[in-house]
């Protein structure tokens, strides 16, 4: 019997995700099982015509929305549409039963302020977490030119305003070409995340990773000075060599790094990444052997 019993929850729950209109129905179903139940049922000649097609019309309303509720993927979101409609089925359900005022009144208000705190905490984390991957390159998980041209420009500003040194890498892959012509785009795809994993790994927590685009990706290190970003660019590279030993091609990345000391003129963000680009070349054209 028990067995039975988990097997029919399961199976229930299960519900929930192939269809949630359906799921939904059933507890919509069931709390009006529940509290026709608990109370007495008045009789319905006492039942006001208006009314019913008032609960008719809140309720299909808000059995259809439960999918897009879903969409949210939270609990929170989904547990605050269910205090919604029980608080919607309590104030409904009262007009047709002799129940105390508590269940008429209390209940449904109590489960409105909560359902309607949850189903606002779970749509701001929603978009939070929507606009986040927005800023995300889908393939290294780093931050991506969209969020460099968005926040960056703030971030410059706060720091030329409280004077703070900073330090801009551009990095540029080198063979990675080689491996995409020889041993397809999916190695190449792999060596690109490879790269991606040593600059977090490498790098320290308050710095900035960027994939640019393509093959080039950006550091921008707060407060950090050229020395300092150096030995981060060496240890991301030691990092890189050592997941890399077991590719069929030569890989690794060329490095140009630009510094800003308070007293200097502040760059804009053209500028800036234009000379950093500049930097990187230079780099390229002095690494040995040449690699492209």
């Amino acid at each position: 019997m028990a067995n039975r019993l988990r097997k029919a929850i399961s199976a229930f729950l299960a519900l929930r995700h192939r269809n949630p209109g359906m799921f939904s129905l059933f507890i919509i179903l069931g709390e009006a099982l529940l509290w026709f139940l608990a109370f007495p049922v008045l009789p319905p000649v006492r039942w006001d015509p208006v009314y019913v097609v008032v609960t008719l019309g809140l309720f299909i309303p808000v059995f259809f929305s439960f999918p897009l509720v879903s969409l949210l993927k939270h609990w929170p979101g989904e547990l605050g549409w269910w205090l919604l409609v029980s608080g919607v089925a309590t104030e409904s359900f009262d007009q047709f039963t002799e129940e105390p005022v508590l269940f008429g009144a209390v209940l449904p208000a109590a489960c409105a302020i909560s359902g309607w705190s949850l189903l606002a905490w779970a749509i701001h984390r929603s978009f939070r977490l929507a606009r986040e991957q927005s800023f995300r390159d889908p393939l290294t998980g780093l931050y991506n030119r969209a969020y460099f041209e968005r926040e960056v420009p703030r971030l410059l500003e706060r720091v030329y305003r409280e004077g703070t040194p900073f330090t801009l890498a551009l990095l540029d892959c080198d063979g990675l070409k080689a491996i995409n012509d020889c041993y397809s785009h999916g190695f190449g795809d792999l060596a690109l995340c490879l790269l991606g994993e040593s600059l977090r790994e490498g790098s320290r927590k308050s710095d900035i990773l960027i994939r640019y685009g393509g093959d080039e990706f950006l550091l921008l290190l707060p407060g950090a000075s050229r020395e300092e970003a150096e030995k981060v660019i060496a240890r991301v590279q030691k990092i890189l060599d050592e997941k890399t030993k077991f590719l069929p091609c030569p890989f690794g990345f060329s490095a140009g790094v630009i510094s800003w000391t308070p007293g200097e003129e502040p760059l804009d963000l053209a500028a800036l990444f234009a000379q950093v680009d500049a930097a990187m070349y230079a780099a390229k054209r002095e690494r040995k052997p040449s690699l492209e």
